[in-house]
């Protein structure tokens, strides 16, 4: 299984999600779904020539894609070539981290899943590009996908968990997360990550649980977790 780990969007990602989630708020990303075979966000009516060009742009990068809450459905004639779909995901990998433009990233990766939709990493790139645009809602029905095709894969779940954070979803961030644990527990601080959502999820005792495992393990906690669990939680 080819590992996006080097990939741009998802180290300020993660930033950001420690100083909002600390700060006692979340970001969302207010972006929705929609359906049909033109890709995704159509254009609307009334909006602003920029809005337009964006909207316009993401339907033309996702054309041969739906986006539900759940999934990625694919619309268009696809090839099933395995060899194929990991070239163009690679490719895709290097157009997005050396032009950094979203919507060429996006479409190079929609070239990818469409080269054979059952390639997980496909998709977990196609969530990376998204997310370069803010579009965390079509980026987490795209890990969703790629959880669905290979649930054995830490990263993609791990960055599910990530958006589900994000998206005030403590509990099911926690739930991805427990799962990374199971074929790779220290992938990428995830008992830290795993205290600070159990943290905000009033579960404090977990909170406790999985601070212990992080610390054991020299993951990184950031310093004033430990000080705000104390003030609603004696350490066990």
């Amino acid at each position: 299984m080819m590992k996006l780990l080097e990939i741009k969007p998802w180290a300020g990602l993660v930033v950001a999600l420690i100083t909002t989630a600390l700060a006692g708020c979340v970001p969302k990303d207010n972006a929705g779904l929609t359906s049909g075979s033109g890709g995704a966000s159509p254009v609307e009516d009334g909006a602003s020539p920029k809005s337009r060009l964006e909207s316009q742009r993401l339907a033309d990068a996702t054309r041969g894609l739906r986006f539900t809450r759940d999934q990625v459905e694919v619309t268009a004639r696809t090839s099933n070539d395995r060899p194929a779909a990991v070239a163009k995901t690679a490719s895709a990998v290097k157009v997005m981290n050396e032009r950094n433009i979203w919507f060429v990233a996006v479409g190079a990766f929609r070239d990818a899943v469409l080269a054979d939709p059952r390639y997980a990493p496909a998709y977990v790139g196609l969530a990376d590009a998204l997310l370069m645009e803010g579009k965390t809602d079509l980026a987490q029905a795209a890990l969703r996908t790629a959880v669905r095709l290979d649930g054995r894969d830490p990263e993609a779940r791990y960055r599910l968990g990530l958006l589900r954070q994000m998206d005030s979803d403590y509990a099911g961030a926690v739930l991805e997360w427990t799962e990374v644990v199971k074929f790779a527990p220290d992938h990428a601080d995830v008992y830290a990550r795993m205290a600070i959502a159990s943290y905000y999820a009033r579960d404090y005792r977990s909170a406790w649980e999985y601070l212990s495992q992080a610390e054991a393990r020299k993951q990184n906690v950031p310093p004033q977790f430990k000080p705000m669990l104390l003030e609603v939680s004696p350490r066990p």
